[in-house]
């Protein structure tokens, strides 16, 4: 046996390790470029969720601080407020898993630049809270109104049980409290 012939059985094994190593980068790189496709989806699905919550919230706003409504928002029924100890409609699923005449969906009229509309449209709700009178020089004054305005919005991609369990998608919650003092 030659030296030469020997080198020849070097080069071979340094040369498939080569390709081993190339081989497992190029996979590692590729899993990694799938997972950051993943993250950008759910990022852009969560996003146009939150749009979608934000507008159904900003709707129904409006329709307790405008002083000109228009008839869908003039329509909107308002939650009575609560007792003590009763759990606030928002925070009960079946509010929003039945016909709940409190829970209002965003009108067709609101549609988002370009973008697929969701499957679901984003809805909202708002129930009164009761406050006390606040002190003032005046002791006949009434007791301010107040509000917790709750929307959800879903993503594009949303998707729900027959339980109206979500099993694709995004949802969003968003609440704000309002003080109307006359």
């Amino acid at each position: 046996m030659t030296k030469q012939s020997r080198q020849k059985g070097v080069v071979l094994i340094v040369a498939l390790i080569m390709m081993a190593v190339i081989g497992v980068s190029s996979s590692i790189a590729l899993k990694g470029a799938l997972s950051q496709d993943m993250v950008s989806a759910n990022q852009r699905a969560r996003s146009m969720a939150s749009q979608a919550a934000e507008a159904a919230l900003r709707y129904c706003e409006a329709s307790v601080t405008a002083s000109n409504l228009t008839g869908a928002q003039a329509a909107i029924q308002r939650a009575p407020a609560l007792s003590t100890g009763e759990t606030p409609l928002w925070a009960q699923a079946d509010t929003w898993t039945s016909q709940s005449p409190f829970v209002v969906p965003l009108p067709d009229t609101f549609r988002f630049d370009g973008s697929e509309a969701p499957p679901r449209a984003p809805e909202c709700l708002i129930q009164e809270v009761t406050l006390s009178p606040m002190p003032s020089l005046d002791p006949l004054s009434p007791a301010p109104e107040a509000y917790i305005i709750t929307a959800r919005g879903f993503s594009g991609d949303y998707q729900e049980a027959a339980n109206n369990t979500p099993i694709a998608g995004a949802v969003v919650w968003l609440q704000s409290s309002i003080q109307i003092i006359r």
